[in-house]
């Protein structure tokens, strides 16, 4: 379940690299840097950004599954606001695209997956 949640942060579900089964910060950042143009600035709000998530992600393991699920819910709102004022409008409009295309694919893999 824990797994599925951090798939769908925003950033997991963009460039997820595996680290125990985490998104790797540092591996996204570089990946976001490519696609995003970031600057020194954004990309250090980023690494700190992505350390915080993981951080508070991991403490939600020991929730139960209600809890767990309004505070990643919570945890993503609070995450997407930061992604906001950390890029600039043209970058935050490429990185929603870039997500929906991830989910997208995310989504046609779990579909033939299941046979339909």
């Amino acid at each position: 379940m824990i797994v599925l949640a951090f798939a769908m942060m925003p950033f997991a579900a963009v460039y997820a690299q595996k680290d125990g089964g985490r998104g790797n910060g540092e591996q996204m950042v570089k990946k976001l840097t490519k696609e995003l143009t970031l600057t020194a600035d954004q990309q250090e709000k980023l690494k700190a950004l992505f350390a915080s998530e993981k951080e508070k992600a991991t403490a939600l393991k020991t929730a139960d599954k209600a809890t767990r699920k309004t505070q990643m819910e919570a945890l993503r709102s609070e995450n997407e606001s930061q992604m906001k004022s950390i890029l600039t409008a043209d970058q935050y409009t490429k990185y929603i695209a870039l997500r929906k295309e991830r989910e997208e694919k995310r989504h046609e893999r779990q579909m033939e997956r299941i046979g339909k």
